[in-house]
């Protein structure tokens, strides 16, 4: 080709570049550029595109500008909407990607730029309706390693009105992608509730797991809402959730429920939602941790006495170690030495008939009945039922100023323990060489306690200056 029959295939390039982006209906449809709807714009220095090194076709520029007159005349002169760039995304995939978002809590709702915004949502979703009036395959995936289909995508950028056309118009909802996420999981996994109530209306299988992890919807919806700002938020995904038929005792592959997991993250509200809707407070995971275990598990729990509380009357048998016999970290470490001391002991003693009934009049009706028990029952007993979860102990996690228990002069890592197979984490004094010296330093027995509570502890032959913690007894309950 010479030098003239490239330029003048750049200039028609050019040409018809610039008609596609003014939408100049007449240059479109003329028969004689009907050559150039399939033909690439990569030589085309001014498309954006071009930046990337990608070869753009007129529908792909067509789809990313939300051109819709200009999109509907190429569709009629035969370009194919399948046809894919160098990422392998078709027209629809364009689209949803570059999807204007609005969002709903704009300070001036009827701004110059909020109202240009609708417009190219507006706009958007207009090339979204002309690719499915011309037969574009909604559950067509991106081809590259991801497989998501447009759906995905669509979660992926919060294009809300996107999800609502796309299953409307018979998108496959439950397609998952290559790490086996469906739609539903992506909106879950972000606490997205606009989106996750959408996908539920339109058939989405809410106990479908992820065949990597084992994890449910409702899993990811509750591992995430650590990370919500408020908990109004994730409360209101989760409940849209359980509303949706979720099974709330689902476990994934570590053997843990929702629950669980709520728990492990320290989210009250999400607590008791679940328990709600029958969730399980009891039931353990594959290492054999409660509820209770994982709570403890992370330092930053301890400040919520109130889920402690609600922990410590629920789990039924209280059992403080996993199936390994491991205590919770926050157990072991050395400033918590007091609280672990009385927990052990509270584990060990029979429950009175006030917290039996507690809980189970707590587990039967929950707080949906909570209005109309209190047509029934006088105010102190559903004060005492439904808002008094204050630990049954005397326990403070938040008292920096308590000095540990006192420690064997001989074993300076040794903590007592009330059980005896519970290896500690921090214990090292098996290894220690020091050995005690009773010729220098013989032990004094007129310290020891002659009140010491029945405690079956781990203690060595010599004991020094050992001073028993008694745990302090649990508050008055209101008689019921």
């Amino acid at each position: 080709m010479t030098t003239e029959g490239t330029n003048y295939g750049i200039r028609s390039t050019v040409t018809f570049y610039k008609a596609i982006m003014k939408e100049k209906i007449e240059f479109l449809k003329n028969p004689e550029n009907r050559h150039l709807v399939c033909l690439p714009l990569n030589n085309v220095k001014r498309i954006d595109f071009a930046n990337e090194g990608l070869a753009i076709l007129p529908i792909h520029l067509a789809a990313t500008y939300r051109k819709v007159r200009s999109l509907e005349i190429l569709l009629d002169a035969g370009a194919d909407p399948e046809l894919r760039d160098q990422r392998g995304r078709n027209a629809l995939h364009l689209v949803i990607t570059h999807w204007p978002n609005i969002v709903p809590a704009w300070p001036m709702p009827r701004s110059k730029f909020r109202l240009t915004m609708e417009t190219m949502q507006q706009r958007a979703e207009d090339c979204l309706r002309v690719l499915y009036e011309h037969g574009v395959d909604l559950n067509a995936r991106v081809s590259n390693d991801s497989q998501k289909t447009a759906l995905h995508l669509a979660v992926r950028y919060g294009a809300v009105p996107a999800v609502g056309m796309l299953a409307s118009c018979g998108a496959n909802v439950n397609l998952a992608d290559m790490i086996g996420m469906m739609p539903l999981h992506m909106a879950a996994g972000v606490l997205h509730t606009d989106i996750t109530t959408c996908l539920i209306e339109h058939g989405a299988d809410v106990n479908r797991a992820v065949e990597s992890s084992g994890n449910s919807p409702l899993h990811l919806a509750v591992r995430a809402s650590s990370f919500a700002d408020t908990q109004s938020n994730s409360l209101s995904c989760v409940s849209a959730l359980l509303e949706g038929g979720v099974k709330p005792d689902a476990v994934n592959l570590e053997g843990r429920t929702p629950l669980h997991e709520a728990c492990s993250v320290g989210r009250e509200v999400v607590v008791d939602a679940l328990l709600r809707y029958g969730a399980d407070i009891n039931k353990l995971s594959t290492r054999g941790e409660t509820c209770l275990f994982l709570f403890l598990e992370h330092k930053p729990n301890l400040s919520n006495t109130r889920l402690l509380g609600k922990l410590l009357y629920l789990t039924l048998p209280l059992k403080l170690t996993n199936s390994q016999d491991l205590l919770p970290r926050c157990l072991e470490l050395p400033e918590y030495a007091q609280q672990r001391c009385q927990l052990m002991h509270f584990a060990t003693q029979p429950r009175d008939l006030q917290s039996l009934c507690k809980i189970r009049l707590y587990q039967l009706y929950g707080e949906d009945d909570k209005p109309t028990l209190s047509e029934l029952l006088p105010s102190k007993t559903i004060d005492f039922i439904f808002d008094y979860w204050e630990s049954p102990l005397e326990i403070d996690f938040n008292k920096n100023d308590e000095s540990p228990l006192p420690r064997f002069q001989f074993y300076p890592n040794f903590i007592p323990r009330h059980f005896p197979n519970a290896p500690s984490r921090f214990d090292t004094h098996q290894n220690s060489n020091m050995q005690p010296n009773f010729a220098s330093n013989p032990p004094n027995f007129q310290h020891i306690p002659r009140n010491l509570p029945n405690y079956p502890l781990n203690v060595p032959n010599t004991p020094q200056d050992f001073t028993a913690h008694v745990p302090n007894t649990p508050p008055d309950f209101p008689n019921i």
